[in-house]
């Protein structure tokens, strides 16, 4: 792979991750500013997932604890970046998160100013 391929796969945060806090736009960049590093990186988690997460999976995959996550879970849903729905999976009910469309938080937030 050359050099200048390797940097476009780099993130705008030069760590090579899909999806980094640089990457996103600047309003929804600056409301997870103001969130705790813990509920930017759930954020992140949902963005890259394909399908809505339990809290017990974005912790898992953040190295988080899930009491932490469930907490920063809820700052997002507050702030309009993520909803909490019931699961389509059979079996005892649980919640998943899913992050709203990046249009419509940013501008939501907006109206709020």
């Amino acid at each position: 792979m050359s050099a200048s391929s390797e940097s476009e796969t780099m993130s705008a945060a030069g760590n090579g991750h899909p999806h980094s806090v640089g990457d996103l736009v600047d309003g929804l960049r600056d409301q997870l500013g103001e969130l705790p590093a813990t509920a930017s990186i759930a954020y992140l988690v949902l963005r890259q997932a394909e399908e809505p997460m339990p809290s017990t999976e974005i912790a898992d995959v953040s190295f988080r604890s899930r009491s932490s996550i469930h907490r920063a879970a809820g700052r997002l849903q507050e702030a309009g970046l993520v909803e909490r729905r019931l699961s389509a999976d059979q079996g005892r009910s649980k919640y998943v998160w899913q992050p709203v469309a990046v249009d419509h938080a940013v501008d939501v937030n907006d109206s709020d100013s």
